[in-house]
C-alpha cells in the first residue's frame, strides 16, 4: 500500500512540477508608440513577471508604417498586438492564430469637431473622413451598411496620423482611439463628438496578441508562459496604473513627444471601459464574438461566405508525453479504485446507521414507559445522527479533492495516442468523474443550507455590495446573455443575516433568471427591498419564461423539483433559497405565469436583529 501511495505521489510531482528552463528571448511587436495602451507588457516586465517563466521579452513599439502582421509573416517577431481586422489577414491565408484580447470592446471611435455638427452615420454623407485601411475602417462600414448608407457618399482620405489635420479643417472628421486622439484634443481644449459603432451594434474586440501558428504549435510551453505572465501584467497595470505610468514616462520617445503624467492617467481612466478588468479576466475571448466579426465581414463581401474560424482561436490545452500520459492514466486508475473502495465503505456504513437506527427505534417502542431508557435510547439515536451527518460533511469534503484532480488529470490526457478500445474506456471513466463530481457539488449545497443557524453568522450586510460582489462571480453569463440588472436598495439598504446565505440567494435567483430566459430576449431583472413593520420585503422580478403554478405551486419549492428540461439544471435553486429564508424565520413566495417572468417576494424577519 506504501509503495502505491508513493507510485501516485511521484506520478502527481512529476506532472505537475514547474519544469526548470533557460531564459528564453522573445520579440512582441506592439501596435503603436510606448504609451499606456500597452501598459500590461510593461507591467508584466517591471514586476517580474516575464523573468519568473523564465523568459527575456522585448518590446517593440510601432508606427503608422508597421504592419504588425508583415513582421509575424517575416520573422522579425514572435508575437505583435493588432486589431481585430487580423481576421481578415486570416482569411486571406495568412497562417495566425490569437492568442488572447485586451480590450474587449472596440477603442475606435470617429472623430468630429464639435462645430461640425457630426452626430451620426447620416451626417457623413458628403463628408471627408481621414482613416486608414486597417485602422477602424471595417468597422465603421458595418456601421455605414446597417444604416443603409452607400460609401461611396463618403470621401475618404489617408490617415496623417496629425490631429491639426482635423484641428484645422483639412477633413471633416477622422478615426481614431477614444483612450488617445480624444484626450489629445480635449486636453487642447477641442470640444469634439465621436461615433462609436458599438452604439450601432458593431462591437469588435481591440487590441489582440497573436502570432503565427507554427509558432504556437512549436513553442506551446512558451506561449502558454508568455500569455499567462502579460495577462497578470495587465491585471497588475490597470490595478496600479499611476506606478506604470510613471514607468512610461521613463521610456524612449515618450517625453520627447511631449507626453506627460496627467496624459497617461487619462488614457488608463478610458481604457477601464474597455478592457473592464472587474467584469471579465484579461486576455478572455468568445468563439461568439470572433463569429459574429466574421459574420460582418461576410455581410460586407470581404470574405467568402464558406470560410469558418476553424485554427484561428488558439485553445491553451497542454499537450502531454507518453510518459506523462501513462503516470495519469495510473493515477487515474489508482484514484477511481479509491474512490470506489470510498463509496462501498460509504453504503456499508450507512446501512450499518440505518440498521442501528431502526433497532434502536423498536426497542425505543419496546420501552416507551420506561423515561430513563427512552432517554439514553434518545440520546443513542441523536449521537448515530451526529455522526451520520458529521459522515456526510466529511465524505463530501474529503471526496471533492480526488475527484477534482481525476477530473484536471482526464482534461491533460491526449486522447489521439490511446486505441480506440482504449479511448471507449477512457471517456466512460471521465463521464464517470464528471457525475460524481457533480453529485458531490449537489451533495454540498444541500449540507450547506442544512448547517444549523449560529449567531456568530450573522452580520450588517449591505443589499448592494453583496449584489455586486455575485455579479462578479457569475459575470461572465451576465455578459453572454446580455442581461440587464437593475435594482433599488433605497428603502431598506442594509439587513441583519449570514453573507453566505445572501450571496446564496443572489446567485439562485440571478442564475435562475439568466437561465430560463426567453429565447431571443435579453432577461431584465429588478431587485427592490422596502421595510414593513419588522419585516424586509425583498422583491425579485424577471421577464423569462415564468411558471405554471396551476400545475407546479406544491413542489416549487422542493428539492430536484425541474420545470423545464430543456436547459440544464440540478433542480436546487429554488430549494436552496428557500431554505437560507426559512432558517432565519423567513418566508418566500412566488407570483408567475407562463411566458409573463416570474415574481419572486421574501419577507424577511428582522425582529430582534439590529438593522
Amino acid at each position: 500500500m506504501r509503495k502505491n501511495v508513493l507510485h501516485i505521489l511521484i506520478a502527481f510531482v512529476t506532472l505537475f512540477t514547474p519544469q526548470l528552463l533557460h531564459s528564453q528571448d522573445i520579440k512582441v511587436q506592439l501596435k503603436w508608440w510606448h504609451q499606456f495602451q500597452f501598459a500590461g507588457f510593461y507591467a508584466a516586465e517591471l514586476k517580474g513577471f516575464y523573468k519568473a517563466e523564465g523568459l527575456n521579452v522585448k518590446l517593440i513599439p510601432g508606427n503608422a508604417m508597421t504592419s504588425q502582421v508583415s513582421e509575424i509573416m517575416n520573422g522579425h517577431a514572435d508575437f505583435a498586438v493588432g486589431g481585430s481586422d487580423v481576421l481578415l489577414d486570416y482569411m486571406d491565408g495568412k497562417p495566425l492564430q490569437v492568442i488572447g484580447v485586451i480590450f474587449q470592446h472596440s477603442p475606435y471611435v470617429l472623430i468630429s469637431l464639435k462645430k461640425n455638427n457630426i452626430y451620426t452615420p447620416a451626417d457623413l454623407i458628403g463628408k471627408k473622413i481621414m482613416l486608414s485601411d486597417k485602422q477602424g475602417w471595417v468597422q465603421l462600414k458595418a456601421v455605414l451598411n446597417k444604416q443603409g448608407i452607400d460609401t461611396n457618399q463618403i470621401k475618404v482620405v489617408p490617415h496623417t496620423w496629425n490631429n491639426n489635420d482635423l484641428i484645422n479643417g483639412n477633413v471633416d472628421a477622422m478615426t481614431g482611439y477614444s483612450s488617445v486622439e480624444v484626450e489629445q484634443l480635449e486636453e487642447k481644449g477641442i470640444e469634439v463628438n465621436t461615433i462609436k459603432p458599438s452604439a450601432f451594434g458593431v462591437d469588435f474586440y481591440g487590441d489582440v496578441i497573436f502570432a503565427l501558428r507554427k509558432t504556437v504549435r512549436k513553442k506551446e510551453k512558451i506561449t502558454n508562459k508568455f500569455s499567462s505572465a502579460t495577462f497578470k501584467g495587465w491585471e497588475y497595470a490597470m490595478a496600479h496604473p499611476h506606478e506604470i505610468a510613471n514607468y512610461i514616462l521613463t521610456l524612449p520617445g515618450v517625453k520627447e513627444r511631449g507626453v506627460t503624467l496627467k496624459d497617461l492617467l487619462k488614457e488608463a481612466a478610458k481604457m477601464e471601459d474597455l478592457v473592464v478588468p472587474t467584469l471579465v479576466e484579461v486576455g478572455h475571448m468568445n468563439e461568439g464574438r470572433w463569429q459574429h466579426m466574421l459574420d460582418i465581414y461576410k455581410s460586407l463581401h470581404m470574405v467568402s461566405s464558406n470560410r469558418s474560424l476553424s485554427n484561428f482561436i488558439y485553445n491553451k490545452e497542454k499537450s502531454e508525453t507518453s510518459f506523462y500520459l501513462r503516470s495519469g492514466l495510473y493515477a487515474l486508475i489508482v484514484g477511481l479504485c479509491i474512490l470506489l473502495l470510498l463509496f462501498v465503505y460509504s453504503n456499508n456504513m450507512k446501512r450499518a446507521v440505518l440498521k442501528r437506527t431502526k433497532e434502536l427505534e423498536s426497542e425505543v417502542k419496546r420501552r416507551k414507559e420506561n423515561e430513563d431508557v427512552l432517554k439514553t435510547i434518545s440520546d443513542e439515536l441523536q449521537v448515530s445522527n451526529n455522526e451520520l451527518k458529521q459522515y456526510a460533511y466529511i465524505t463530501s469534503h474529503n471526496l471533492r479533492a480526488p475527484v477534482t484532480n481525476l477530473i484536471s488529470l482526464t482534461n491533460l490526457f491526449n486522447e489521439s495516442e490511446l486505441t480506440e478500445k482504449n479511448k471507449l474506456f477512457f471517456e466512460k471513466i471521465k463521464t464517470c468523474t464528471v457525475s460524481v463530481n457533480n453529485l458531490l457539488i449537489d451533495l454540498n449545497e444541500v449540507l450547506s443550507v442544512r448547517k444549523d443557524r449560529a449567531k456568530d453568522d450573522l452580520q450588517n450586510l449591505d443589499f448592494e455590495t453583496e449584489l455586486l460582489k455575485v455579479q462578479e462571480t457569475i459575470s461572465e453569463q451576465i455578459i453572454e446573455s446580455c442581461a440587464i440588472i437593475t435594482y433599488n436598495f433605497s428603502e431598506a439598504a442594509n439587513i441583519y443575516f449570514e453573507i453566505k446565505a445572501l450571496q446564496s440567494i443572489f446567485q439562485n435567483l440571478l442564475t435562475n433568471a439568466i437561465k430560463y430566459r426567453k429565447p431571443g430576449i435579453e432577461p431584465c431583472i429588478f431587485i427592490s427591498t422596502k421595510k414593513e413593520n419588522d419585516t424586509i420585503k425583498f422583491t425579485f422580478s424577471d421577464n423569462g419564461i415564468g411558471i405554471d403554478l396551476d400545475k407546479h405551486s406544491t413542489d416549487i419549492f422542493g428539492i430536484h423539483q425541474r420545470f423545464n428540461f430543456n436547459t440544464e439544471g440540478s433542480g436546487l435553486g429554488l430549494y436552496i433559497v428557500k431554505s437560507q429564508v426559512e432558517k432565519y424565520g423567513g418566508t418566500i413566495k412566488v407570483e408567475s405565469k407562463e411566458n409573463e417572468g416570474a415574481i419572486f417576494i421574501i419577507t424577511f424577519d428582522t425582529v430582534g436583529r439590529p438593522i
